[in-house]
């Protein structure tokens, strides 16, 4: 059985995502589309409990402090699988 801390994953997930919201409000391109392509390609080949830990730790936390203006900005730099997952916790966003 491999060895999996399921909450240093997400503890490691959460910091990784604030450091992505924070890219998001300096309206950092770059650094947001290397952030989210990565992640992209980390659920594409996650099992369940990776699957999970990126969706809550990760995912649920996207743009949770940007304004209005913010997430209009990185509303469609979002790729399609993480964006799904975001909105079957929390819905379209306001844009």
């Amino acid at each position: 059985m491999e060895f999996f801390d399921e909450d240093a994953y997400e503890t490691w997930l959460e910091r990784f995502c604030d450091t992505t919201n924070a890219a998001m409000a300096r309206r950092d391109e770059q650094r947001v589309i290397a952030h989210l392509s990565f992640m992209s390609q980390q659920l594409e080949l996650a099992d369940n409990a990776v699957r999970c830990a990126l969706d809550v730790a990760y995912v649920e936390n996207l743009m949770w402090n940007l304004d209005l203006d913010g997430k209009r900005w990185a509303w469609p730099r979002i790729p399609s699988n993480l964006k799904q997952l975001y909105l079957d916790m929390w819905g379209q966003p306001e844009l």
